[in-house]
């Protein structure tokens, strides 16, 4: 049985499936017996030999424990969102350690074929799960030579966009007021410092029209906050390469009024608390033309029909 995958930086695997390797049994077969194969939502029966022996049995036992657990897991999150979770069939749910959950189905980034997960859940930081709302990909110099794929992911539950005329004040509530994410897949081999270096001149490009800007004053000791923060996000990434088809995630925490709002980059292990350059990342995508104009289009065609 395979319903379960979970996906942390480099490493893919099962859980549902063992790395060790059972003894050999030679079972006794009942003919026209039948089984049943299970995903995390449908039953299909199929005819097929049965073993009777123990180790069968407490093998099927386990399995339906399993589906009994990721059942009662999926109520409990609709319960909590006060609305129904509709989750397709292929839907993966479960963490370990501080891995993230992805779905099964995809939408294909169309110039690099790379594709993305419908939905996405952070264990940490903890996020209801996250839709995709559009992919796009980064180009460099005049010869759009691929650099990355992205795609942009909110939280949509509970979301009142009542009022809110345009895209561009949609986007923003967004970003405001629930988690998001970016998940970046490099098309060909790139260093970490590459994109560390970008973060680093949008966040100092916004911080100088910051200053000058009228309706916002910055103190000296927000400034100072602002400055020690992007020293830490510098640190953040290792003098390494991004490896080709390797996900990189950056998530947006959802507010809360007991803690700083921060940005978590999972893939690294990461973690940024500062609201202003927290905000202030995912902005940058959609400021002007954004590190992809075809990601900036489609979010904002996406959220011009909500």
């Amino acid at each position: 049985m395979n319903f379960l995958r979970i996906r942390s930086g480099v490493s893919t695997r099962s859980l549902c499936s063992s790395r060790q390797t059972a003894p050999k049994i030679q079972p006794l077969v009942r003919p026209n017996s039948t089984a049943y194969s299970t995903t995390a939502s449908t039953w299909q029966q199929k005819p097929t030999a049965t073993h009777l022996n123990d180790n069968s049995s407490q093998s099927w036992k386990s399995r339906l424990l399993s589906i009994s657990a990721v059942s009662a897991l999926v109520l409990g999150v609709s319960l909590a969102t006060s609305e129904p979770l509709r989750l397709e069939s292929s839907y993966i749910l479960g963490f370990e350690d501080d891995k993230v959950a992805e779905s099964y189905d995809t939408t294909t980034e169309p110039s690099s074929g790379i594709e993305f997960p419908k939905i996405i859940t952070f264990k940490s930081p903890q996020t209801l799960p996250l839709t995709l709302m559009a992919v796009g990909i980064r180009t460099v110099s005049f010869l759009k030579i691929q650099v990355y794929a992205i795609a942009f992911y909110a939280d949509l539950t509970k979301v009142d966009l009542k009022g809110l005329t345009s895209p561009e004040k949609k986007l923003e509530y967004l970003i405001k007021n629930k988690a998001v994410a970016v998940r970046i897949v490099a098309v060909r081999n790139t260093s970490f410092h590459h994109l560390r270096d970008a973060y680093i001149r949008a966040l100092n490009v916004r911080l100088g029209v910051l200053r000058k800007s009228k309706d916002d004053v910055l103190t000296a000791e927000q400034e100072d906050a602002i400055q020690d923060s992007l020293q830490v996000l510098k640190s953040t990434f290792p003098p390494s390469s991004l490896a080709k088809k390797v996900p990189f995630y950056m998530v947006l925490s959802t507010p809360a009024a007991s803690e700083t709002r921060f940005v978590s980059i999972p893939t690294l292990k990461g973690k940024i608390e500062n609201a202003w350059v927290a905000e202030e990342l995912f902005r940058n995508y959609f400021t002007g033309d954004g590190p992809s104009p075809k990601l900036k289009q489609s979010v904002l065609e996406s959220l011009d029909q909500m």
